[in-house]
């Protein structure tokens, strides 16, 4: 319900830009901390509720086991999703549909990520394939496995989409021009991917990218749900279905891929993300997608901007 409009003419105090910047920069910091601590603390627990599962996964950096890989981020999950709540509502004091989970058009925004993702990574599985790169031999896999990781990658799309798209995007978005906005999200979203196995700057650059562009679908569309269907199909498709480690972590997989390039070109241990043909794609995709809906954003923000409450 719509708040009536105040007729109190007297001008709002407005804090200085470094007082404003001050906290922006502790709001950003207290969200992740407490994001990242609680998703700890409940994904520990439930992982000793569960002893019986074999939770090596994310130390060795294979990720075999799907059972235990989805009671780890379903506790990070949880986390995220009541430390958005809790500093939407009662710290950043904005309505909680501002995050974008609203019940609208669910399944074609799920789509339409879907889409943009099998498209731009099946452009350079195909380039790959064409130059000699890339070898296939097709294996038995398990259909019961690969439900499972669809529903492992679903907790991970949901858990980072909100974090990284559906809190700090929306919130800096709210204080500085969208360009930085994204630029600092999509930093944000790529270091914390450093410690991954197999690590490289090509792949930083990648996701970086990757997390620009989610950006930029947030914003226009003015939902979560085509980020969250992006995420998803960009892992499962990339892991399950292409063969490839997905950001360094290696994944059951319907065929058995072999490499006969530079591990910078085919991306090498660390998956599709460490080539720099995924990177040129999406920083082509992202200065198209920014020149094209630039002014359409712009107009976009200001009318976000003018509903505070």
């Amino acid at each position: 319900m719509q708040e009536p409009i105040s007729t109190d003419t007297t001008p709002k105090k407005e804090f200085p830009i470094y007082i404003k910047g001050f906290i922006l920069v502790i709001k950003l910091i207290s969200y992740l901390f407490f994001t990242f601590l609680l998703g700890g603390l409940i994904g520990e627990g439930l992982t000793a509720l569960t002893p019986q599962l074999d939770h090596t996964d994310m130390i060795s950096g294979n990720l075999e086991h799907w059972e235990s890989l989805s009671i780890f981020y379903l506790g990070l999950t949880i986390a995220a999703l009541f430390c958005t709540w809790f500093f939407r509502k009662f710290i950043d004091r904005r309505p909680i549909d501002t995050i974008g989970l609203k019940w609208q058009d669910v399944g074609a925004n799920l789509a339409k990520g879907g889409f943009w993702a099998i498209g731009l990574q099946t452009i350079v599985f195909v380039l790959l394939l064409i130059a000699g790169m890339l070898s296939i031999e097709m294996k038995t896999f398990d259909g019961v496995e690969l439900a499972g990781f669809f529903f492992f990658f679903v907790l991970v799309a949901i858990n980072e989409e909100l974090i990284f798209r559906g809190y700090i995007t929306s919130l800096l978005t709210y204080t500085i021009h969208f360009l930085p906005a994204i630029i600092v999200s999509s930093l944000l979203f790529a270091a914390v991917h450093i410690g991954n196995a197999d690590f490289t700057w090509m792949g930083f650059g990648c996701i970086f990218f990757g997390g620009y562009l989610l950006g930029l679908f947030y914003l226009k569309f003015q939902n979560l749900y085509l980020p969250i269907g992006m995420h998803l199909f960009w892992n499962f498709y990339q892991g399950n279905i292409l063969g490839f480690d997905v950001s360094g972590m290696a994944i059951p997989s319907l065929v058995q891929l072999k490499m006969n390039g530079l591990d910078w070109v085919t991306g090498g241990e660390f998956g599709l993300e460490g080539s720099i043909i995924t990177v040129i794609l999406l920083l082509v995709v992202s200065v198209f997608l920014t020149l094209k809906w630039y002014d359409e954003l712009v107009l976009i923000q200001k009318s976000a901007k003018l509903i505070r409450v």
